[in-house]
């Protein structure tokens, strides 16, 4: 559960997942948006960047769908999520070329749809984006745990070598004796 409700379009459920929808033609705005709910998320809309920015506050969604030439510009709302986010940010536009698609990609952008669209083909996009990003969470979440069971196993080898160490030197045996002796104590 994400906590308190977004203002925006109807809530889906207190656990779906956010999308921000941020164009100012209204009836993208609108198509977007029921597509995203139908597929499940729970949609906020904002018509500019300002509104968008101050709808995300401090907490950013799990997908954000931005107008690039939208006022206040797209690629600053989503250079403003990607300081402090790692949702997925697919933006819209009606400029195709290759400068373009740069701009938006070194604002932060996952992906770049071109307008007009199949309307299935961003929600589709928008579900692949959001599964990456589940499995990049679970990849870091197991990393984090590879990471601290290595340490946790760098640890008993350096106080097992301190121990052969020491069984070494108080018994005058070699390496080989005191860890078999050590091993059998455990």
């Amino acid at each position: 559960s994400r906590g308190d409700p977004l203002p925006g379009h109807a809530l889906v459920s207190s656990d779906a997942r956010v999308a921000l929808v941020a164009d100012d033609d209204a009836e993208i705005r609108a198509l977007v948006s029921l597509r995203l709910q139908r597929a499940g998320y729970r949609v906020v809309e904002a018509g500019d960047a300002d509104t968008a920015i101050r709808m995300i506050g401090d907490r950013a969604p799990d997908v954000a769908v931005l107008d690039v030439m939208m006022p206040g510009g797209g690629l600053e709302v989503a250079a403003r999520l990607r300081e402090h986010s790692e949702c997925a940010i697919v933006m819209l536009s009606a400029l195709g070329g290759a400068g373009d698609l740069r701009r938006a990609y070194d604002a932060g952008a996952d992906d770049y749809v071109v307008k007009p669209f199949h309307p299935s083909e961003l929600t589709a996009r928008v579900r692949v984006h959001l599964e990456m990003s589940r499995l990049r969470e679970e990849l870091l979440a197991a990393s984090a745990h590879e990471a601290a069971s290595l340490r946790i196993a760098l640890d008993t080898r350096s106080v097992t070598s301190r121990a052969v160490g020491l069984l070494m030197a108080a018994h005058r045996v070699d390496a080989d004796t005191a860890f078999a002796q050590l091993s059998a104590m455990s």
